[in-house]
């Protein structure tokens, strides 16, 4: 039993995790792939969840005469970068495909932890990481262009990866003197801060509330006059007219209440609650908690691999969910790469102590 349930809590973390493509791709279509905004959203109500754990005694948190800076850091490779990209990937890329790339994470990290952290793989796992990159050889013998890949998707894809993996090892190195609630409790802070200033700066800049504009039906705010041309600049906030739009006169004398009513219209539309609430609780908080308490609790090894799941899951849910295509080369390519994982993660030292950890 004392490996029983943190093997579960980890399987459900994963699972949580492999979800999220096909509701991050939902959240996108309602706010028009407006990436910034989305985000602003979901970490805003991450951040405000965790801040109610503090408040109910849960969690505790403590930063005096710690190295801050390190958390900063981390949070500027992850969220504020990496999920720009990743986000954003989700207009550009089928769920199946994210999924498939993303189990090259592993390898990644083990690049780049021999850079930063100076801990170097073992001759049998250099072997594995032979295996990954020939399981990624295999998936891209299928036709992507047919499927949905763009080359845009693929790039922000591996970006997110690169970027993600830097972030991973940083926080191993920081986490000698943070809790994992602790750094995750800051940088989410950090996320709905900036996301929000970019999503509300960027509305602001735009808004203009003597002009036409149009907003298709059916998306977010219906028929109203969404951050002018609902988006913030520069991030997929473009808004073609066509059949069965709305065009709506706001009224020059609206104001900030027009402007606020206009922002957060989007909280009445079903699928976007949906997709904030399961990106901002179920992802952000339960399956950060859950990952957490498991990877304190099982062998290095065991969690690893367990963690791989999500690949599997996000694969299923763009098949059966979002109806993607995924190929016999896709298939088999997927199934190499995590073979790969899975024996990277096996052939650990073993003689170590306390293998699962940073030391200096």
């Amino acid at each position: 039993m004392k490996r029983t349930f943190p093997l579960i809590a980890n399987v459900l973390s994963q699972v949580l995790f492999g979800f999220s493509y096909y509701f991050m791709k939902m959240g996108m279509a309602v706010v028009n792939q407006n990436t910034v905004k989305f985000l602003s959203f979901r970490f805003g109500l991450g951040f405000v969840v965790m801040s109610l754990l503090l408040l109910l005694g849960l969690q505790k948190v403590d930063y005096r005469q710690k190295p801050v800076g390190m958390v900063l850091l981390c949070g500027c490779f992850n969220p504020v970068v990496s999920q720009i990209l990743e986000t954003t990937s989700t207009t550009y890329a089928p769920i199946s495909q994210i999924s498939l790339y993303n189990s090259i994470l592993p390898l990644l990290m083990l690049v780049f932890s021999a850079i930063i952290n100076g801990e170097y793989p073992t001759k049998k796992q250099g072997l594995f990481v032979a295996v990954c990159a020939a399981g990624v050889f295999v998936a891209n013998l299928t036709d992507k262009a047919g499927i949905g890949l763009t080359a845009l998707g693929f790039a922000l894809i591996i970006a997110t990866n690169v970027v993600v993996s830097v972030n991973r090892v940083l926080v191993r190195r920081t986490s000698e003197r943070f809790t994992p609630f602790e750094i995750v409790y800051l940088t989410t802070f950090m996320g709905a801060v900036v996301f929000t200033a970019l999503s509300l700066g960027g509305a602001a800049v735009l808004w203009d509330p003597g002009a036409t504009q149009t907003v298709p039906a059916g998306t977010i705010g219906g028929p109203r006059v969404v951050m002018g041309a609902v988006a913030s600049a520069g991030l997929h906030g473009d808004v073609a007219a066509t059949a069965g739009d709305v065009a709506v006169l706001a009224s020059s004398g609206a104001g900030a209440m027009t402007f606020f009513a206009d922002y957060f219209a989007g909280l009445g539309t079903p699928g976007f609650i949906i997709s904030v609430a399961y990106m901002g609780i179920g992802s952000c908080v339960l399956a950060f908690l859950l990952m957490t308490y498991a990877s304190a609790n099982l062998p290095v090894a065991v969690f690893a691999s367990t963690s791989t799941l999500s690949t599997v899951v996000g694969i299923l849910a763009g098949i059966f969910l979002a109806g993607e295509t995924f190929g016999v080369y896709d298939v088999i390519g997927t199934g190499v790469i995590l073979a790969g994982v899975v024996g990277i993660s096996c052939c650990y030292d073993r003689n170590a102590a306390d293998g699962n950890r940073y030391h200096r």
